[in-house]
């Protein structure tokens, strides 16, 4: 069995995070300065300027947060 990366992510929006949030949803944490994955796990709480993970605070000023956005979960119900 091979595994593949997966290349093709898309960022989350503030609506997407609260999505996430209320769904009790991981979401996957970006470091833009060391270029990777530095946390997983649920949001703990979000605002404007960032969210909690793992009881540590993300900036979106540095940070990129992956996770399923409201559009993935549609085209899944249908």
């Amino acid at each position: 069995m091979e595994f593949t990366k997966r290349a093709n992510k898309i960022s989350l929006s503030i609506d997407d995070l609260e999505y996430n949030y209320k769904l009790g949803l991981p979401i996957e944490i970006f470091c833009i300065k060391k270029m990777k994955t530095v946390a997983f796990g649920r949001i703990e709480a979000f605002s404007k300027h960032g969210v909690i993970v793992n009881q540590t605070i993300y900036s979106n000023k540095d940070y990129l947060f992956f996770g399923l956005t409201k559009n993935k979960i549609k085209f899944h119900l249908q």
